[in-house]
């Protein structure tokens, strides 16, 4: 994701004023919490790919389930 992207998105949800205010949340945030990771779909590491359950299956995925109000707490 470019940074003209991320700041065009975060602007058009209201969320940061400054472009400083989104960067300091990421470093700050757990990706975790709006990142689907092989370990929640398979309940851990799918071995047989030799994918880790860390892994990253889809950036933002977690987001869909989400209110307005529940993205702005994460």
């Amino acid at each position: 994701m470019g940074v003209s992207l991320l700041w065009g998105i975060t602007r058009y949800l209201d969320y940061f004023k400054d472009p400083t205010d989104a960067i300091n949340a990421g470093i700050k945030g757990d990706a975790s919490n709006i990142d689907v990771s092989v370990g929640d779909i398979y309940g851990g590491e799918y071995g047989s790919l030799g994918l880790p359950a860390e892994l990253i299956a889809s950036s933002f995925g977690k987001l869909k389930d989400m209110t307005p109000e529940q993205i702005a707490k994460v």
